[in-house]
């Protein structure tokens, strides 16, 4: 059975071990929102993917390092959601994060239905 998520959370990291747990127990804390998580491990040389693999994340390997444009562009190829949102290896995010920046953007939205991003 296959889940319509709401939102992708895409994560570009290079060389994160020791960040990249923090940053996936943050969001993983996140309530109230279907969403998809998509790490794109950008030719990392350390136990960035091993670590990922810990958590129900879609690992994507770019195999050598291509810089993180690349990486976030590969992370919108393959997401499934209508939303996305990024956020970086090393970054903690606070609870509720994707629930107000996905209510703040349909809001804004509202009032300019062109917008595409923010």
């Amino acid at each position: 059975m296959n889940t319509v998520v709401s939102l992708s959370i895409i994560i570009p990291v290079f060389n994160g071990e020791k960040t990249i747990e923090s940053c996936l127990d943050s969001i993983f804390s996140c309530k109230g929102l279907d969403f998809e998580v998509i790490v794109v491990d950008d030719g990392s040389s350390d136990g960035t993917a091993a670590a990922a693999q810990k958590y129900p994340c879609r690992l994507i390997s770019l195999g050598s390092n291509m810089g993180r444009s690349v990486a976030r562009n590969r992370g919108i190829e393959v997401c499934s959601a209508p939303f996305v949102l990024f956020t970086d290896a090393d970054c903690v995010v606070c609870e509720g994060w994707a629930s107000r920046a996905l209510a703040e953007f349909k809001a804004l939205r509202t009032r300019d239905p062109l917008l595409a991003a923010m």
